[in-house]
């Protein structure tokens, strides 16, 4: 099973809202959580799904 869930900033992230961080105000950490894809390890990931998530 691959599972797919959407990243935020950790500056968006409800625990830090005291901060007064808003989107927009680390552009280049913003651009790069967006290009960044995190694999999940395991000793259960074969070759057949590292081979599928990457061609997704």
């Amino acid at each position: 099973m691959i599972s797919r869930f959407k990243q935020i900033s950790l500056f968006l992230h409800e625990y830090f809202e005291y901060m007064g961080y808003k989107e927009g105000d680390f552009p280049i950490g913003e651009i790069i959580l967006q290009e960044v894809m995190s694999l999940h390890m395991n000793p259960y990931v074969n070759k057949y799904i590292n081979t599928r998530v990457n061609n997704d």
